[in-house]
């Protein structure tokens, strides 16, 4: 027997939902109470939704399933008279319509589907109320954008479709598995049929679906306007401006053929306090927490300690999306909301005093957070200014645009610097600071001397090696007129990495060597900024050959990294003394120390640090004989650093295109290219685990003949088989996977031990001493 229902024929095909319809019957099925609500944003396709977990239950109520639309009354006395009409109920005389419907309902077995509750959520609560106590085998599925708040309601929320974030690029296989895409590509294609996802359009629609955060009728409409605009144009229009989303079947009702109409509808239902809060939200970008909704959002029409109540009914009315992380609340808008309520600030002249509130707010906790970023809860403030990362961008365009205060847009660069720079966003953190440098200065100011300082460092790890060491020399001139000890020590320090580079190391040595004198006179406050100033003073020593005393000078600072706590300038002393163990010939106790550096880079999410990890396990892999499994971690490597925007330090360099080269001739130009192709490929996190995981051969000791009793160590005796074999320095440094100004020493030090001139002395003490020079 067919089921009575009067749901619709027709039915457009439903995308994303494919998991949580089954769920929905079976909950449906198993609630005592008789009342769900499926909750949710207006276009996030609750009725339709409603309408197909309707159809599949058919056949499990004889007395029928029937469907309320309730979307065109506007009188809540109404509400009983409609869902009479549908069920075919009279009002008979003597009797209520109500004691009617309960007459009839209360032998029924029977499904009711009330679609748009929510500009009737006091009548529908009564009614549903009253016909569940009633009518034992009547259950009710309601759609409402806020819950009915019933003791019999069991609510479920209905989520956007999975859509991309838009932060990273993705290939057309990674984004047809979004549902979001999958919806727009459909719809798009109903009206366009040559349209379709493939490498010329996916980063139109990834950008589209993340713009649109999944809300299927914003991606209907966007999908309709294919029929004139090119996926990049409809994509560029919605950076700018939502209204495009017009143009919806004109069967709908008329609030779903615009998005505006349909967020116009929600905002219509707002009483009290609720239209001010709602509309000052929208300053937010990317979510926010209580603290920050009531600090922004108060004023003389709205109280701080009112603010949690409103909120909450706008949660309730799914305006504003609540999540839970890690024991705390945060909120957002939907992007389509957010861009509707900040149409609504406007209108209500309250722009400019929001936004200013708003960047006020960040601009405080930035300054919070800066001293934190240099001590051991600097992990946890990291994190905490990467969820409100939205909102520091937002907080510093309101700075710039206003100009209102230049020195205060400086420090609050500089506050961040910290963030950018562990994180490797150098490209955005170099961006802001010069936008902050535009504005001329009233003479030497902390803002001026520290942003000069820190556009020196985003310069210098950007490869753009000539304008570091000028605006460092600006910093450091600027500091010297400021005054301030800590600001012109860590200028000096600055100034000094920048200068480290072949041919300026003692020049370099002497301004880190003045720097660090400066800071260890300041006291314990200056710990995490000597950390920093040992770690690389160590880097300029090893450059210049010093292996013994910048061994000496990095375990210092690996020391007093781990008593301040700070994993940054710890990062720093334990690579510089991994490639000075691995130049001596520890490779074991180098491998030990990059495994300690990357933990500590991954703790802070250092992606700098992590490449530079990479390229260290690259090394000691390519001087074990490894090659494969080098190229792979050089591959992976060079895609971090493409993310980031860094480059490989100049002091690393040569070693770098030593292992490269050496990698590269081992492997042969197809193996090598797969290999590095492979790392590109897969998962950081594999690669990183691969790195971890192996294990760097020590040196090779002279095995054939009996090594004469010398003072040479074990990494000279590599140098003196490959110069009896005839290697020229250059060549030895490829082999060995180290820079040609370690092997001139190397080499030098071979000299004056053995007491020799020349290289063809060596060659010839090898052969009269039996000894391989091939190590067979």
């Amino acid at each position: 027997m067919v089921a009575l229902s009067n749901l619709p024929g027709h039915r457009p095909s439903l995308i994303g939902r494919e998991e949580d319809i089954p769920t929905i019957r079976q909950r449906l099925a198993e609630i005592q109470t008789g009342l769900l609500t499926l909750t949710g944003a207006g276009g996030c396709g609750k009725s339709r939704l409603a309408v197909e977990v309707a159809y599949g239950v058919r056949d499990q109520y004889p007395d029928g399933v029937w469907l309320v639309e309730l979307a065109p009354l506007s009188e809540p006395s109404l509400v009983d008279n409609a869902v009479a009409a549908v069920l075919g109920v009279r009002e008979r005389a003597g009797q209520s319509l109500r004691d009617c419907l309960l007459a009839f309902l209360q032998p029924k077995v029977l499904l009711l589907v009330l679609d748009n509750c929510e500009h009737l959520v006091e009548a529908c609560a009564h009614l549903t109320d009253a016909l569940l106590r009633t009518c034992p085998g009547l259950r009710i599925l309601a759609t409402s954008r806020e819950p009915l708040h019933t003791s019999a309601e069991v609510t479920w929320r209905v989520p956007p479709l999975a859509a991309p974030d838009g932060q990273r690029i993705l290939t057309v296989d990674e984004l047809v598995a979004y549902s979001a895409v999958q919806l727009f590509v459909t719809r798009a294609q109903a009206v366009r049929p040559d349209f379709s996802l493939g490498p010329e359009t996916a980063a139109g629609i990834a950008r589209v679906c993340a713009r649109l955060e999944g809300m299927p009728l914003a991606l209907e409409l966007a999908a309709a306007r294919t029929r004139a605009l090119g996926i990049s144009q409809i994509a560029a229009r919605l950076d700018e401006d939502f209204r495009i989303l017009v143009g919806g079947s004109r069967t709908a009702h008329s609030r779903q053929q615009t998005l505006e109409a349909t967020l116009e509808w929600s905002h219509r239902l707002l009483t009290d306090d609720e239209p001010v809060l709602f509309r000052r939200l929208s300053v937010f970008a990317g979510g926010f927490d209580l603290n920050a909704a009531e600090q922004v959002c108060r004023g003389d029409d709205i109280d701080a300690t009112e603010v949690l109540d409103v909120l909450t009914r706008l949660v309730d009315k799914s305006l504003v999306v609540a999540e839970e992380r890690a024991g705390h609340a945060r909120y957002r808008m939907l992007e389509p909301i957010r861009q509707y309520a900040r149409s609504r600030l406007a209108e209500a002249g309250e722009d400019v005093s929001a936004r200013r509130q708003h960047a006020a707010y960040f601009r405080a906790l930035a300054e919070r957070a800066e001293p934190e970023l240099w001590g051991p809860d600097q992990a946890t403030w990291l994190a905490r200014l990467e969820q409100d990362h939205g909102n520091l961008r937002a907080a510093l365009s309101w700075y710039h645009e206003s100009a209102e205060d230049a020195e205060a847009e400086r420090r609050f660069a500089v506050a961040l610097s910290r963030f950018w720079h562990t994180r490797g966003e150098l490209a955005e953190g170099r961006i802001w600071l010069q936008r902050a440098l535009e504005a001329p200065a009233c003479g030497a100011t902390r803002g001026l001397a520290t942003a000069l300082t820190w556009e020196a460092t985003f310069a210098h790890h950007q490869g753009d090696l000539d304008e570091a060491v000028a605006v460092g020399e600006r910093a450091v001139t600027a500091s010297r007129e400021l005054g301030e000890p800590l600001i012109l020590g860590l200028a000096l320090v600055t100034l000094g990495d920048n200068l480290t580079r072949p041919g300026d190391e003692d020049r370099a040595i002497a301004v880190i060597e003045e720097g660090l004198e400066i800071v260890r006179g300041i006291g314990d406050r200056a710990g995490p900024s000597q950390a920093i100033g040992l770690g690389l003073l160590g880097t300029a020593l090893r450059i210049r050959g010093d292996l013994d005393r910048a061994a000496d000078v990095l375990e210092d600072g690996v020391t007093l990294s781990r008593a301040v706590g700070n994993k940054w300038a710890l990062g720093i002393c334990l690579q510089d003394l991994a490639h000075v163990e691995r130049e001596r010939g520890a490779n074991q106790r180098a491998a030990a120390l990059f495994t300690e550096c990357m933990a500590a880079a991954q703790d802070i999410s250092d992606s700098r640090r992590v490449a530079e990890c990479l390229e260290g396990f690259a090394e000691l892999a390519a001087q074990s004989g490894t090659y494969e499994p080098a190229a792979r971690l050089l591959g992976s490597a060079h895609l971090v650093r493409e993310t980031n925007g860094s480059t490989v330090e100049p002091v690393d360099l040569p070693m770098s295109d030593s292992c490269v080269a050496a990698t590269r001739s081992a492997l042969g130009e197809v193996g090598f290219a797969g290999a590095w192709a492979s790392g590109q490929a897969a998962p950081l996190e594999r690669i990183i685990d691969e790195a971890l995981a192996g294990t760097a051969r020590e040196p090779t000791r002279p095995t054939t003949g009996s090594p004469p009793s010398t003072p040479l160590s074990a990494r000279e005796w590599e140098v003196v088989r490959l110069v009896a074999r005839g290697l020229t320095n250059p060549q030895i440094a490829e082999q060995l996977v180290i820079s040609r100004r370690t092997v001139d020493r190397h080499v030098s030090n071979i000299l004056n031990k053995l007491g020799f001139t020349s290289r063809g002395q060596v060659a010839a003490w090898i052969f009269q001493h039996g000894i391989s020079p091939t190590n067979n």
